[in-house]
């Protein structure tokens, strides 16, 4: 309907701290004397985090591999990721991040880049946009670790099992799956 369009001119902003808030009159609202409506947008600034992951394998009999999943929150599973240090790299960090999170104390080595996920979420009124890379990680046949206290469960799956297990996004599921391509051969 006409209207109820939005005519130009029809915003005018008031600045309250860190936030804005947008007066919207609709041309509707001007015929029949209505209020005004008025939208508070909040302008936060962005902080921009770099993060590593690791995606450590284990081939289990006939080419099968299986993929190690930790749950540090609620329900869901993930890969063990975490900050870039100062001076450190990408595949440095992804090593520390999954000694530190799996509690590994066996020799394990850092492989090729699988991929990358990037999310935004708020924390303390700031935006924080985290770009998180993800490595192969070769443990050997028999990965030793002491679960620390803050990962509640470490899990290993298999590339039938990844359907069924609930992960923190679609995303890092695109990144295991990508992962099984690679070591299964078909890139």
């Amino acid at each position: 309907m006409e209207s109820d369009r939005i005519t130009a001119g029809a915003f005018t902003n008031f600045t309250l701290g860190r936030c804005i808030l947008l007066r919207l009159a609709t041309a509707c609202d001007r015929q029949l004397n209505l209020g005004v409506a008025y939208i508070l947008c909040c302008c936060m600034e962005t902080h921009v985090e770099n993060s590593s992951g690791g995606v450590i394998y284990r081939r289990v009999h006939h080419g099968q591999f299986q993929i190690l999943l930790i749950r540090i929150r609620k329900d869901l599973f993930e890969l063990p990721k975490g900050h870039v240090e100062a001076g450190e790299s990408c595949a440095e960090a992804a090593r520390r991040e999954c000694i530190e999170e799996v509690g590994i104390s066996s020799l394990i080595e850092v492989h090729d880049l699988v991929g990358d996920v990037s999310y935004s979420f708020t924390k303390d009124e700031q935006r924080i946009q985290k770009n998180v890379s993800y490595f192969l990680i070769s443990c050997g046949d028999h990965l030793k670790y002491n679960k620390p206290k803050r990962t509640r469960e470490i899990i290993w799956v298999s590339q039938n099992e990844l359907s069924n297990t609930p992960l923190v996004s679609d995303e890092l599921r695109s990144i295991i799956i990508d992962s099984f391509s690679i070591l299964c051969g078909h890139t």
